[in-house]
């Protein structure tokens, strides 16, 4: 629901939509979204709630240069994640420290 109220609050939506796989390129739509009840006049199958309308103002090609080329790997290809803080970036706020007595500094 928050991205229905989203739409509500402000119209205005980007979408970006990336094809990784084949070629590599993507494709950059900007308009105005408005939320379309099920009973209104527009063709809205029965069992659809509502439905979100996009009115496109613009759209053109993302060109592959700036897309990265993502390769499929076997599940044990690369480790995702890990608990090591140090791989992490360490500790940087300090958030592992000693509790100190308010007021002190």
């Amino acid at each position: 629901m928050a991205s229905l109220g989203n739409i509500l609050e402000n119209p205005h939506i980007g979408m970006v939509f990336l094809d990784f796989d084949q070629e590599r390129i993507g494709l950059h739509v900007n308009g105005t979204a408005r939320i379309a009840e099920a009973g209104e006049p527009n063709g809205v199958r029965p069992r659809v709630e509502r439905w979100v309308e996009v009115h496109v103002q613009e759209a053109y090609i993302h060109c592959r240069k700036h897309l990265p080329n993502l390769v499929k790997v076997d599940g044990n290809g690369r480790a995702w994640g890990t608990d090591d803080a140090r791989a992490k970036g360490g500790d940087y706020f300090g958030a592992s420290c000693e509790p100190r007595p308010w007021g002190s500094r």
